[in-house]
C-alpha cells in the first residue's frame, strides 16, 4: 500500500533538487571564467606603466640609426661640430661695417723648414694662355708652385678655367691683384684693397676657394707703394693674409729680353747661391722664354740635390716689409 506524500516532503525534496541544480551552475561558471589577477601585485604594474609613460614623454624618439652604436654616433657628433666649425663664412671674420668683409682669411702659424735645399716656384701675373702650357710642365716633372692671379689676360670664363686647373693639378692659389696698375692700387690704401677685392670675388666664384696668401705688385715694398707700403703690409696681415715676396727673380719682367737659355742658366745660378730659394716668375702671354726654360731649370735644380715644394699658408714668408 503507497504511502502519500505529505506537503511538507515534497518541499523538501524540491528544495534539495533546487540546492544541487545551483551547485552544478556555480562549478560550471568557476571552470569557465578567466583567473583574476592577484591584488597585490596590481600597484606594482601600475607603477611600471607609470615609469614606462613618463620616459615616453620625456625621451624624444630616436632613429634606430642613433643608438646602433653609441661610439660611432658620438664620432659623428664630434665630427660634425668640428667641420662646422671649419666651414664657418669667411665674412663672420670680419667687423660690423667693414666694407670689404670677404677680405678675410683664417692665419695659420709660421713654421721653419729645417728640410735644406728647397725652391719655391711662383707666378706672377696670370692667368694666360702660358699659364696651360706651364702647368703641363709642372705635371710632366711632378713640381707643385704657386700663381698668384689677376684679371688681366682673357675672359672671365677663360681665367676661371685656369683658376680651377691651377687647384685642380694640386697647386697653391694666391691673390696678386686684378688691375695690376700700380699708379692705381698704390693711391690709397682703400684703393688698393678695393682691387685686392675684386679679383677675390673672382677667384672665389670661379672656384670656391677663399686664397690666404698674397703677392703685392712689384713686392711689398718698392717705388711705387713706398709711401703707404708699412700700413698695407700691416693691414693685410690684420686681415689674417700671409704675402710672400721672393729672393731669386728670373728677370723675365726686367727688361733683359734673356733667352730661355740665358733665363735658365741666370735663375739656376742664383738659386744655387742659397739653400731656400722663392723664385719670381711670370706667367703673362709674352713670357715664352720663362715657359722655355722651365724644364731645363727644374732638371738642372734637382740635380744639384734640390727639391721643389709650392708655397701654403705653414710657410715662413720671405719678406722686404717684415711683419712678426
Amino acid at each position: 500500500m503507497k504511502q502519500k506524500k505529505t506537503p511538507v516532503r515534497a518541499a523538501l525534496l524540491a528544495l534539495v533538487l533546487l540546492t544541487v541544480a545551483a551547485l552544478a551552475v556555480l562549478n560550471l561558471t568557476r571552470q569557465s571564467a578567466p583567473e583574476q589577477p592577484d591584488a597585490s601585485a596590481v600597484p606594482e604594474r601600475l607603477s611600471a606603466m607609470a615609469e614606462e609613460s613618463a620616459r615616453a614623454v620625456s625621451e624624444p624618439e630616436r632613429d634606430p640609426a642613433d643608438t646602433a652604436d653609441p661610439e660611432g654616433a658620438d664620432a659623428s657628433a664630434s665630427t660634425g661640430q668640428a667641420a662646422g666649425s671649419a666651414g664657418a663664412s669667411i665674412s663672420d671674420l670680419a667687423p660690423e661695417g667693414d666694407p670689404y668683409p670677404g677680405l678675410y682669411t683664417r692665419y695659420e702659424e709660421k713654421t721653419d723648414d729645417n728640410t735644406q735645399k728647397i725652391v719655391y716656384l711662383t707666378f706672377d701675373d696670370g692667368p694666360s694662355e702660358n699659364t696651360d702650357r706651364i702647368l703641363e710642365i709642372l705635371k710632366q716633372y711632378d713640381v707643385k708652385a704657386a700663381f698668384f692671379v689677376s684679371g688681366q689676360y682673357g675672359t672671365t670664363e677663360e681665367r676661371a678655367r685656369r683658376m680651377r686647373d691651377i687647384l685642380d693639378q694640386g697647386h697653391t692659389l694666391g691673390l696678386h691683384t686684378y688691375s695690376h696698375s700700380y699708379e692705381k692700387i698704390y693711391a690709397s690704401m682703400d684703393a688698393y684693397l678695393a682691387d685686392l677685392n675684386k679679383i677675390n670675388e673672382e677667384v672665389v666664384a670661379a672656384t670656391g676657394y677663399h686664397a690666404s696668401l698674397i703677392r703685392f705688385p712689384g713686392g711689398s715694398r718698392n717705388q711705387h707703394n713706398e709711401h703707404i707700403c708699412e700700413e698695407l703690409t700691416a693691414e693685410v696681415t690684420r686681415r689674417g693674409y700671409t704675402y710672400h715676396d721672393w729672393a731669386v727673380s728670373c728677370g723675365d719682367a726686367e727688361g733683359k729680353n734673356l733667352s730661355a737659355a740665358q733665363e735658365m742658366r741666370e735663375t739656376a745660378d742664383a738659386c744655387e747661391k742659397r739653400a731656400k730659394s722663392v723664385v719670381l716668375f711670370h706667367d703673362t702671354p709674352s713670357q715664352n722664354a720663362t715657359v722655355e726654360a722651365l724644364g731645363g731649370l727644374i732638371e738642372e735644380l734637382r740635380n744639384q740635390g734640390y727639391e721643389f715644394r709650392a708655397l701654403d699658408n705653414s710657410i715662413r714668408p720671405f719678406q722686404f716689409v717684415k711683419q712678426e
